[in-house]
């Protein structure tokens, strides 16, 4: 289970009413959504036996300092660029403070999002909100792109579909395998995975860069004398 799977019941609570409802109509709603959700958690929670330790794990991601991840990576570069100025080693403080920010930052885009989901969609809504908090969270995995992918498949067109596609397309190669996979482990799946991506690859170039040979095309004299035949 992950905490961005609340925007669902964010926006559950919002659509509740019609389109023309006015924001004191749609903010009960919003609240009932909320602690049916919180209510629902704290059943499932007790009849499991776990109680609220799961809640321990959600912050297992965090703990992985990436420069995979544009937040983190902001961090990153802050503390590098202090510490080569002689300002000492303070990594761990900026990068929880850049991931604050990120955090908030896909917090207020939602809120602005779910606010004119009347006039921009539904979906459009719930999917890009969920792209945000995944791209400026603490952590990024190739999957968790798919939470917010999912979603816009549905509407994707224009312009959305052609970064839709590129995400997708960079996803594959956003996370790379450990060294081991490449050592003696497994020979045989890293050959295979190798010749795959090769063949992948030449595919593309004979397709798309390599200009395709022009048709001969039948001699006007010839053609001439051909139709005159017929006639």
């Amino acid at each position: 289970m992950k905490i961005p799977a609340l925007i669902g019941v964010v926006l559950i609570g919002w659509w509740w009413s019609d389109a023309a409802s006015s924001w004191p109509k749609r903010i009960p709603r919003l609240a009932i959504a909320l602690l049916t959700a919180a209510g629902l958690t704290a059943l499932f929670s007790a009849l499991s036996g776990l109680g609220w330790r799961w809640l321990d794990g959600l912050s297992d991601p965090g703990v992985v300092v990436s420069w995979l991840d544009p937040a983190t990576a902001v961090g990153l570069a802050l503390s590098h660029l202090v510490g080569g100025l002689g300002g000492g080693d303070h990594q761990a403080a900026f990068v929880e403070g850049s991931r604050a920010a990120g955090l908030a930052a896909a917090a207020l885009i939602s809120v602005v999002l779910i606010a004119r989901s009347d006039r921009a969609g539904q979906l459009q809504a719930l999917g890009w909100s969920l792209v945000v908090f995944v791209v400026l969270g603490p952590v990024i995995w190739p999957w968790y792109e798919t939470w917010g992918f999912v979603v816009l498949a549905v509407i994707a067109e224009g312009w959305t579909l052609r970064i839709l596609l590129a995400f997708s397309a960079i996803a594959c190669f956003a996370d790379v395998p450990p060294a081991r996979f490449f050592g003696t482990s497994s020979p045989v799946l890293a050959v295979v995975c190798w010749a795959c991506l090769l063949g992948a690859v030449l595919a593309y170039v004979s397709v798309r860069l390599i200009p395709s040979f022009p048709r001969r095309s039948v001699a006007p004299e010839r053609s001439s004398t051909l139709r005159t035949g017929a006639g």
